[in-house]
């Protein structure tokens, strides 16, 4: 008898790309599945869709509660779920039919903790394929040496070493509880504090190259889009890294990690929002007055070029106002031409 794989797919207001993640999962080639449908105090049909599936085949189970959010819908999801192994799918992306099968495998042939598949990000009709360092399997020691220089930023390819996210991967369920609590009360973040947590507790991983899982990307969604809370939600996820890297895994990747979110929040994220240098001047100062930024700022230099050590040494000797007109308003001055 085939082993059962839980689906917990937490559920809130993607009525118009859920029956495509549901179908996805219906489609897949292992058939010894059960998924969780939580759904989180929808307020749109999503509840009667996972009702829909529900009936049409047994293996969907629903469960309805009140907005908690996505940590603890997927936590009372794994609470629910009977199966020794789990996946997580969020229910506005979807998977490839081999998803289980091709992370499944390799789980029991290597005897691993975790697999990891490969994500591919989609923007409408662009499709980008991740391109992460990190593959094959690691025991134990390779898995902290991993840790503490890929994790969060390998310099090499200036990115993650991996997904950072919950989905795409498979994992033995003893592990699971440290890493679904671990990201309780973060509105961003919470699957990489979640994945960290895991990864320094298992002996085993397996990570393969196969592109299985669809990140869409759509309008509105917390993690495209700018919103008032931002820097609170970036500043509260690099504070929960310090509270639980026990063994300082991180001391070197983390300012790195910080520096790569503050120019993207700076540059990208909050650009429509800059349209002058008091405006700007003012959320500079609130955000790196904070101490997160020390260990970043405490640093001489960054192990990159002279270009980003520039950028870097205005905002380290606070010389706002030539930031400002270098990287901002030339953004502008593009923009308006």
């Amino acid at each position: 008898m085939e082993d059962l794989i839980s689906i917990i797919v937490p559920v809130y207001n993607t009525g118009v790309y859920l029956q495509d993640c549901l179908n996805s999962i219906k489609q897949q080639s292992y058939r010894c599945f059960e998924v969780l449908l939580v759904d989180d105090g929808s307020e749109d049909n999503s509840g009667e869709i996972c009702e829909d599936f529900s009936k049409n085949d047994s293996r969907f189970i629903v469960i309805h509660q009140q907005n908690q959010g996505v940590s603890k819908a997927r936590l009372n999801g794994f609470k629910s779920s009977k199966g020794d192994y789990v996946t997580f799918i969020d229910s506005d992306d979807v998977v490839d039919p081999l998803y289980l099968e091709k992370l499944f495998d390799p789980l029991i042939e290597n005897d691993a903790d975790i697999t990891c598949c490969q994500v591919t990000r989609v923007y409408g009709n662009i499709r980008d394929k991740e391109k992460h360092s990190i593959l094959g399997t690691f025991e134990k020691n390779d898995i902290l040496f991993f840790l503490k220089n890929y994790y969060l930023h390998d310099i090499r390819i200036n990115r993650t070493g991996m997904p950072l996210y919950l989905v795409g991967k498979i994992y033995k369920r003893s592990f699971l509880v440290d890493g679904l609590t671990a990201g309780l009360g973060l509105k961003l973040g919470e699957d990489q504090i979640g994945l960290f947590c895991m990864l320094q507790a298992i002996s085993r991983i397996t990570i393969i190259s196969d592109y299985l899982y669809d990140y869409i990307f759509h309008e509105g969604q917390a993690t495209a889009n700018y919103r008032p809370d931002f820097w609170d939600n970036k500043l509260e996820v690099f504070r929960r890294y310090q509270e639980i890297d026990k063994d300082n895994l991180l001391k070197d990747q983390l300012p790195l990690r910080m520096w790569r979110v503050l120019i993207n929040g700076i540059e990208q994220k909050m650009r429509p929002y800059l349209s002058s240098y008091e405006i700007f001047k003012d959320m500079v100062i609130r955000v790196l007055q904070d101490k997160t930024f020390k260990s970043l700022f405490c640093r001489r230099k960054l192990p990159y070029g002279l270009k980003k050590n520039i950028k870097f040494w205005t905002l380290k000797y606070k010389l706002y106002y030539l930031y400002y007109f270098i990287y901002i308003k030339r953004i502008y001055l593009r923009k308006d031409k």
